[in-house]
């Protein structure tokens, strides 16, 4: 089922962003679903995409040696975790796991060159310009 650009203004990401340039997003994001205690991702795994929480929760976790699992944060529905992966070229500082089911987890993953690009750069502002189509400047007036 596709994601219109109404759903994904539902996220603080993407609020203020008309729907006419989020169009070429939607086809980068697809509905998934994850059950609960189901882990998305685990720390130090390289990243190559964000996650929006559309139904459920997720937690964001860090274990320790000798102690186990520190939850970090417990992510609503509307949140968004996992964007870093998009911007530098660190691995995965925490784990995120399904805190309830997740009945739609839409992971968005942009196109292998443009996350490299992004990489090594080391910003975001390419990001914008390729894959929505428009500078940040350009939608928040100043950088």
């Amino acid at each position: 089922m596709p994601v219109t650009p109404e759903e994904l203004k539902r996220f603080g990401i993407f609020s203020q962003i008309p729907s006419e340039i989020l169009m070429p997003v939607t086809n980068l994001v697809r509905v998934v679903n994850f059950e609960q205690q189901s882990v998305i991702f685990n720390e130090g795994s390289v990243g190559d995409r964000m996650y929006l929480v559309d139904k459920g929760q997720v937690r964001i976790s860090k274990f320790i040696s000798g102690i186990g699992e520190e939850a970090l944060s417990i992510l609503n529905e509307g949140s968004y975790f996992g964007e870093m992966s998009l911007i530098d070229a660190f691995p995965r500082s925490a784990t995120a796991i399904a805190h309830t089911d997740c009945t739609r987890g839409l992971p968005l993953q942009l196109p292998t060159p443009i996350v490299h690009y992004s990489r090594s750069i080391g910003r975001i502002s390419w990001i914008y310009y390729r894959v929505i189509g428009t500078s940040p400047t350009s939608l928040c007036g100043h950088y």
